[in-house]
């Protein structure tokens, strides 16, 4: 049986900080009929690009497991984008397809925060997953994975060549 399509305007993103900010920058200006809502930690520079394309905005601080269906209900998927939360069972069970995280490792290894870190002092390999979400700390099925050369240069700092204007450029 073919699964059932994405429907428009079924998409909500979790977005924070400059990498939810880009994310959520390129699908709004690029499949605004998508996405039905986002949502970020504070009234900050992703709220306000969701006002300018008159994108439901919620804030986190809003969401409680009581109210969380109806806030943010009526999805097939969930995007995290940058995401700094862990998201308990009650928003992870709402949406029909799932909830998917991008990660900057190449899991299993380097899961949660500072993978960055842990890449050069363990000299694990390093890349980017796509994963589905469950309830453990970026676990859920891994869906893509692309390798990230690791060079003598790199010092453990944030580096996201993806999101570089350049790249946004086509450069």
């Amino acid at each position: 049986m073919k699964p059932d399509p994405i429907r428009i305007g079924s998409i909500g993103f979790m977005a924070d900080q400059d990498v939810g900010l880009a994310a959520v920058r390129y699908v709004l200006e690029n499949f605004r009929d998508d996405v039905r809502y986002v949502v970020t930690t504070a009234d900050n520079e992703i709220a306000a690009l969701c006002r300018l394309h008159q994108c439901n905005v919620v804030l986190a601080s809003a969401i409680t497991d009581e109210n969380a269906p109806a806030l943010l209900g009526d999805v097939d998927l969930l995007i995290l984008a940058w995401w700094p939360k862990i998201l308990p069972r009650a928003v992870i069970d709402i949406p029909r397809r799932g909830v998917v995280n991008f990660h900057p490792s190449l899991l299993p290894h380097n899961r949660g925060k500072h993978y960055n870190f842990w890449t050069i002092v363990e000299d694990s390999p390093f890349g980017v997953s796509l994963h589905l979400v469950n309830e453990g700390v970026d676990q859920g099925d891994i869906l893509f994975q692309a390798p990230i050369e690791k060079t003598w240069e790199d010092t453990g700092g944030l580096t996201l060549p993806l999101f570089h204007e350049s790249h946004n450029r086509g450069n």
